[in-house]
């Protein structure tokens, strides 16, 4: 039976999972990633021999060769979908039918991002602006009137659907909305002729295949519906409950497998508590997070390892990925926020070993750059 190894992050999110996604399909011969919870609002950037991209929706390993599923718990966003689709084409990886979509995933409309860009503006919590967590709250509000994959296939039901969901925008936003069924009619089209729609048949046979398969999560444990702080976090479980789900009953003849992400710094995009921000780090190079239109700027601070530690406590992991390991040199002197208070470290080694003995979780992935060839298994 196959390996199932799933990639969460302890942090803020940015922790590296992409990368890790890609280096795990790379060493472990992998050829799924399974996408199991968040949306469009999880950007993991992976720089390989075809260029570089941020996978929203598309798996992280793609560069490597492994296709996608996005699980039931994942919100589609077909506008999004289609647009990363076209970018990976044009670098070299024609996705057409490649990537497998579950039939209940919940979808993400332009009223859903219209509604979130409003919030966004109005509120300040850090959130992307691409409508996944309105998605998820309209779903909780109007269960029957959810948008979901398999109603892109019946023009009766989606048209019903998008016209309540049009209605509801209206009655909530202080805009004149306009109701254009026929363009968003058109686009989810083109994303059902991309993908292949599976009513979860084809993701129990992929399951049950022999080979390792990846399931890469979204954001960070400090943003989680539940343990993040309040306002200032994530719609979704970005735990392994979600991965706990769609393993559940699995015969695993060679283990599973459950890793968390961390840099040897820790970092947060947008507002929220940050206890361990360094105004000085923020000088540290920093390749794709940019200001953001809706989360902000990009913040650096000391690694926060109470927040790691109950990262560890909360979803039992089995390994913990580091990266940034390259930016060592570029310090005189790191330091790890602990019980706290701040340890200083000038050699790698025992920066690491502190951390190991702290989790009581071996750091098994080590990071030195963005690819996947410069991350490092050790005793795996």
């Amino acid at each position: 039976m196959a390996i199932h190894i799933a990639v969460a992050g302890s942090g803020f999110g940015d922790e590296g999972k992409g990368v890790t996604v890609a280096a795990c399909v790379k060493h472990f011969n992998a050829n799924l990633v399974i996408r199991y919870t968040g949306g469009a609002n999880a950007g993991h950037t992976v720089v390989a021999k075809q260029g570089t991209h941020t996978f929203n929706q598309i798996g992280s390993g793609t560069f490597h060769g492994a296709k996608t599923y996005l699980a039931p718990q994942f919100r589609v966003s077909p506008h999004a979908f289609i647009m990363e689709a076209l970018h990976l084409k044009q670098l070299g990886l024609d996705l057409h039918k490649q990537v497998t979509v579950h039939e209940d995933c919940l979808v993400t409309t332009p009223y859903h991002i219209l509604i979130s860009q409003i919030m966004a503006e109005k509120h300040k919590r850090g959130t992307t602006g691409n409508g996944v967590g309105v998605t998820a709250r309209y779903a909780e509000e109007f269960p029957d009137k959810a948008l979901r994959v398999k109603d892109l296939l019946s023009d009766v039901t989606l048209k019903e659907k998008i016209e309540f969901l049009f209605e509801y925008t209206s009655s909530i936003i202080d805009q004149e909305v306009r109701f254009n069924y026929d363009s968003i009619k058109s686009e989810f089209d083109r994303f059902i002729r991309y993908v292949y729609v599976d009513d979860g048949t084809r993701l129990y046979s992929l399951q049950h295949l022999p080979r390792a398969i990846i399931y890469e999560g979204s954001q960070g444990f400090g943003l989680d519906v539940k343990h993040g702080t309040i306002p200032f976090v994530t719609s979704s479980d970005v735990t392994y409950s979600l991965f706990d789900e769609l393993t559940n009953g699995l015969n695993y003849s060679n283990g599973i497998y459950k890793i968390q992400c961390s840099r040897i710094y820790t970092t947060r995009h947008g507002t929220g508590e940050f206890k361990t921000e360094q105004q000085f780090l923020h000088r540290l190079p920093e390749h794709h997070n940019k200001v953001h239109e809706y989360q902000g700027v990009f913040r650096r601070g000391w690694l926060d390892l109470d927040l790691l530690i109950s990262a560890v406590k909360t979803t039992n992991p089995t390994h913990l990925s580091l990266g940034h390991l390259d930016y060592w040199s570029l310090l005189p002197e790191w330091k790890i926020f602990h019980n706290g208070d701040y340890v200083n470290f000038t050699v790698l080694d025992d920066f690491i070993n502190y951390i190991k003995q702290a989790i009581n979780v071996p750091v098994s992935i080590l990071g030195f750059g963005q690819r996947a060839e410069q991350r490092e298994f050790v005793n795996f």
